[in-house]
């Protein structure tokens, strides 16, 4: 106690607000607390309660389809009818998923599609972004919007190159190759040694996707790759599953448009099923997937409660799922599945018993913390902790906002105790690898035990 009392009267905490709680798994003894109940921004560890909802209420081999129906007949390789995919909220949809589907479409012989290619995005609703997102966020991954229908987490790769000399426009390589984004390119290639200046956006301008490239990028620079958000993930999906088509020799006759299938007149003939559950949920805690979150909460959603899948119906299935744990609903508030969200607020001691609870469990423990990131190893944890004396001592799910830094999980004393705990910084001033380090010390105390 007095060395975790020693850290906290760092003067970097003299204008924010801190909470702590530490708990022993063996008795439920509390070790520490310091405004242990008072309610703050979770950023990232709201993560815990999707995961742990998805990980009870979905089950760890839960896994999420993508499927292909036909309307219409098969003849002499023809099919006189409409093409549809369906999405069910895969967040770990690919390229190469795609390319497996459109075998199952050749298998049943089928070379023309004389109808329309149709994305259905209907197993969710169709707002992109979770609620109190900031409005002015740029278009990078983690902030990637929201769809049933979902592809590469809809974002595009754009690798950037220099061209063969001086004075050259750079080169920018798509990836997926797709013509549903269009390229701006006023970048130049500048002498040898010149430092980059290179900015690489997305733009939307009447519905099309731009990537906007501008600035100098150095002859002998080896280039570099950046990932940018789209929008409209369903007619993202649709069109680079349409070229697809088109590069396996299937030919559409008709239009790529966004629609629902008429399941009671459709045939099921392709279906591809992501990894299983816990696989998914080990990505988006390990590195933090704001988009993963969001798709698992409206999957909740739309399987506990009612197509389509909203953030709100997710959200109501996590709470039922957290009153087991002994909260009280109307003690916090949550409005996403990721954090990124600025409505969020929790206290230490809800985290804590939410922790208490999955350490407690027999049946989902062991996936719950294989989930979480370990210190000094991977994930958000990777560079951090990684002293011999606490080098995998945690494992625990960071959280970043702005103004937010928190630090939830488990670690393990010197006298072998397990224990839970929820470190939570609100409204500091300083750099956030500051607080970082704070937060790094009150482990290394709980690991000193």
């Amino acid at each position: 106690k007095k060395e975790i009392d020693a850290i906290l009267r760092d003067t970097l905490l003299t204008p924010a607000t801190v909470g702590i709680k530490v708990v022993s798994i063996k008795d439920n003894k509390v070790l520490y607390e310091y405004n242990a109940d008072k309610l703050f921004n979770p950023a990232s560890n709201m993560k815990l309660l999707t995961s742990a909802a998805a990980l009870v209420k979905l089950g760890p081999e839960y896994r999420f389809k993508t499927v292909v129906f036909r309307s219409g007949d098969i003849k002499d390789g023809k099919l006189s009818g409409n093409l549809y995919l369906k999405g069910l909220g895969d967040p770990d949809l690919k390229t190469q998923d795609l390319e497996k589907l459109i075998k199952d479409v050749k298998w049943h012989g089928i070379m023309e599609i004389n109808g329309d290619l149709i994305a259905d995005d209907s197993f969710f609703d169709d707002i992109r972004q979770g609620a109190g997102w900031a409005w002015d966020e740029p278009p990078v991954y983690w902030n990637a919007r929201i769809g049933a229908l979902s592809l590469n987490e809809n974002l595009i790769e754009i690798r950037v190159k220099p061209g063969s000399k001086i004075g050259d426009s750079i080169r920018v390589i798509l990836e997926p190759p797709t013509r549903y984004v269009k390229i701006d390119n006023q970048g130049i290639t500048g002498a040898s040694g010149f430092e980059s200046n290179l900015t690489v956006d997305r733009i939307l301008e009447r519905d099309t996707n731009i990537i906007a490239v501008a600035g100098t990028l150095a002859v002998d620079s080896k280039g570099i790759t950046v990932w940018r958000n789209l929008e409209n993930p369903p007619l993202y999906t649709i069109t680079v599953f349409k070229e697809l088509l088109e590069k396996s020799g299937i030919r559409l006759d008709g239009e790529i448009k966004i629609g629902i299938s008429p399941l009671d007149s459709v045939i099921e003939f392709g279906v591809h099923y992501s990894k299983p559950l816990i696989e998914i949920l080990y990505y988006m805690n390990k590195t933090s997937s704001n988009f993963v979150s969001e798709q698992v909460l409206k999957t909740l959603g739309a399987v506990f409660k009612s197509e389509p899948g909203t953030s709100e119906e997710g959200i109501n299935v996590i709470k039922d799922f957290i009153s087991q744990t002994g909260i009280d609903s109307t003690k916090y508030r949550a409005v996403d599945g990721s954090g990124l969200s600025t409505y969020d607020i929790l206290s230490p001691s809800q985290i804590v018993n939410l922790l208490l609870f999955m350490f407690k469990s027999f049946e989902y423990q062991p996936e719950y913390l294989t989930s979480l990131p370990v210190s000094g190893i991977d994930g958000t944890l990777r560079k951090r902790m990684n002293e011999p004396i606490i080098l995998r001592q945690v494992r625990a799910k960071t959280g970043t906002l702005s103004r937010a830094s928190c630090l939830s999980g488990y670690a393990i004393t010197k006298r072998r105790e397990i224990v839970a705990f929820s470190i939570m910084i609100n409204n500091f001033l300083g750099d956030v690898n500051s607080m970082r380090e704070i937060q790094d010390k009150i482990c290394k105390a709980l690991v000193n035990f």
